[in-house]
């Protein structure tokens, strides 16, 4: 059972008399009975009618994005999304609602309720017999149907008893779609009328709507984009995703695809897609990828439905490529959002370092201290990725805020593999040392070959291993839980921050690798420059000096015996992705030798290739931590 639990640092109107953080968690699949997952039953009046919502799927089961939101205390709590008057909707009419209830036991209140833009006038509300309710989807029919003629919206009152998660954050969202004013949280009582909208920020409200009389004249399908990569003159393929509204059930379509500007060429294929609203699906593309390396586009457009043209909508759908003359493995990047003061960041420190062990040199880890400002690693440059919550991550600057020891899944190891399956866009080699005696600067020279011609932002950070001291504490909500508890093996990477484990108290008192403690930064703008590449191989060099963080406990902590600083270099495209990167240690300026000789480092953790912790060697390569913070592989027979 894997439950994730995210600390958000930002703060919302509250809903209750003060303002609260708001809270995520991931509920446990038991929540589900098979009774309360499997397709609804619709009353008389619903038949005929169609679901809309931004979560159009018709069933919670196997949907590992799923996750609950709320204040984390019992209480009030109101959420909805903003359902629009537009082609579609225009005219049509509101017959009931499909209604998505975490713990049904814990809701001693609950109404359904519809508000103008405002969000004090009501158009419509009901209220609901909480006896009936029911884990997972519940559908409730409207009194008297509300006709679709503005923009409004539709919202969720409920009121919860308990201490368990689902009392706590009873609203579910999905985590897998983020669109605007799709998750609404309402103030009540004095805040009444104010709205926050986190449907960017978490996902989007399962709560769905049953409607008639929808205007499904014809076939509007909506493509999305879509990217990947392809070799000079090799095959392409792509699999273009889809959401349609339609009229009558679909069999067949063509569509055009046109390939970096050149003239559209149609293909026909067979494709099943049933009447209504809302139905989603995927159809693959093949093509051929250009003579020249680079970025270049693939353009497709649905331009026939079962043979006809008439009626058919559709936009473009555009797919970003890269063309490869050569392929060279990229580094996979996690920054990481962390904190001393974040009890469920100990996850965040097991999953950097079960990456790092597993993929050595394939993976750079940067860990941003930025949860609570009196941690003593707590940095002075950054970005800001985006990250309001921790423990969360990004890998290579997708934008895409993940969980960094379980990623978009149950495990972050399968996020980085796939990551690595896409090529560096540029080689990126790069030596650093110290300025001076002093140790108050780090120069970076960065040699740069471009693999895809184009303009690069550089990034440079620091990073130390190792780090540790009197003031290095860190809480952990893992030492109250048995690793049968927190759903762990005993040598997993987390067992060591569970109850029992070396490190399973509250705070403990690990090793902190990985932390960024200075950056080419500025206001959030990197000052490394940027560096333009008009051919493949072409080469350039980019250099920067880093100043060393001066607050005495992180200065004492870098001095001590057991660390190391890296330089990494970052090599941002125009998408703002890392394309390229590098990480090397810092040397220092002659006349200056080592504090501590790597003789006398010793083994301080041993694990297999998949991230498993092990206690004694086993049959097969072995990844050896050293106490001096280095990785090394070791065969045994």
């Amino acid at each position: 059972m894997k439950k994730f639990y995210l600390f958000l640092m930002g703060t919302m109107m509250a809903t209750a008399a003060s303002a609260q953080k708001m809270q995520a968690v991931q509920p446990s699949w038991e929540l589900y009975s098979a009774p309360s997952v499997s397709k609804p039953m619709k009353a008389a009046s619903l038949e005929g009618t169609d679901i809309w919502g931004y979560f159009t799927k018709e069933s919670l089961v196997g949907e590992t994005s799923i996750g609950l939101v709320g204040m984390g205390q019992a209480g009030e709590v109101m959420a909805g999304f903003l359902v629009p008057c537009n082609g579609l909707t225009k005219g049509a009419k509101v017959q009931g609602v499909r209604v998505p209830i975490a713990l049904a036991t814990s809701i001693s209140e609950a109404e359904l309720r519809f508000y103008k833009l405002d969000a004090k006038t009501l158009l419509a509300s009901k209220t609901l017999d909480v006896s009936k309710l029911n884990n997972g989807f519940n559908d409730v029919v409207l009194d008297e149907p509300l006709e679709i003629t503005e923009d409004f919206y539709a919202a969720l009152d409920m009121v919860t008893t308990g201490t368990s998660d689902e009392a706590k954050y009873p609203i579910l969202f999905d985590g897998s779609t983020l669109v605007e004013n799709s998750l609404v949280v309402f103030g009540t009582g004095d805040y009444a009328g104010e709205v926050m909208d986190y449907g960017t920020q978490f996902g989007a409200f399962i709560m769905q709507l049953y409607l008639s009389d929808l205007n499904l004249n014809g076939y509007d399908f909506t493509l999305n984009d879509f990217s990947g990569y392809t070799e000079v003159k090799g095959e392409g393929t792509a699999n273009v995703t889809y959401v349609a509204n339609t009229e009558t059930a679909v069999n067949e379509v063509s569509y055009t695809v046109s390939v970096a500007g050149g003239e559209p060429v149609e293909y026909t294929t067979s494709l099943s897609v049933s009447k209504g609203l809302n139905r989603s699906g995927s159809f693959p593309v093949t093509f051929t990828a250009p003579e020249e390396g680079g970025n270049y586009t693939v353009e497709v457009t649905i331009t026939k439905v079962n043979g006809s043209a008439e009626n058919v909508k559709c936009n473009v759908g555009k797919g970003s490529f890269a063309n490869f003359s050569r392929l060279v493995k990229r580094p996979v990047v996690m920054e990481e959002m962390t904190g001393t003061g974040c009890p469920w960041c100990t996850r965040g420190i097991a999953g950097m370092e079960k990456c790092r062990a597993t993929f050595g040199d394939d993976f750079i880890g940067i860990a941003y201290h930025l949860y609570n400002n009196t941690d003593p690693m707590y940095p002075s440059a950054y970005p800001k990725l985006g990250m309001t919550g921790a423990p969360s991550c990004i890998l290579n600057r997708s934008g895409e805020i993940i969980d960094p020891y379980y990623g978009v899944g149950e495990d972050i190891l399968d996020d980085v593999r796939e990551y690595l399956k896409v090529p560096a866009y540029v080689e990126v080699d790069a030596e650093a040392a110290y300025q001076n005696e002093d140790r108050t600067y780090v120069d970076v020279t960065a040699n740069v070959k471009a693999i895809i011609p184009g303009t690069y932002e550089m990034v440079y950070e620091l990073v130390a291993d190792g780090l540790t001291g009197a003031s290095f504490l860190q809480y952990n909500n893992y030492a109250s839980y048995t690793t049968a508890q927190a759903g762990v093996s005993a040598d997993d990477p987390l067992a060591v921050f569970c109850k029992g484990g070396e490190l399973g108290k509250s705070p403990c008192k690990p090793i902190f690798n990985d932390v960024s403690i200075a950056a080419s930064y500025v206001s959030n703008i990197s000052k490394g420059g940027k560096l333009t590449f008009a051919a493949v191989d072409e080469e350039k060099t980019g250099i920067y000096s880093l100043k060393m963080p001066v607050k005495a406990n992180l200065l004492n902590a870098i001095k001590d015996a057991n660390y190391d600083v890296y330089a990494v270099v970052l090599a941002i495209g125009a998408d703002k992705q890392v394309v390229g990167a590098k990480r090397v240690k810092v040397e220092l300026p002659a006349g200056i030798h080592e504090i501590t000789a790597s003789d006398n480092a010793v083994e301080v953790a041993r694990y297999t290739l998949d991230g498993r912790q092990i206690s004694a060697p086993v049959a097969g390569v072995n990844v050896i931590r050293m106490s001096d913070g280095t990785c090394r592989k070791e065969l045994v027979k």
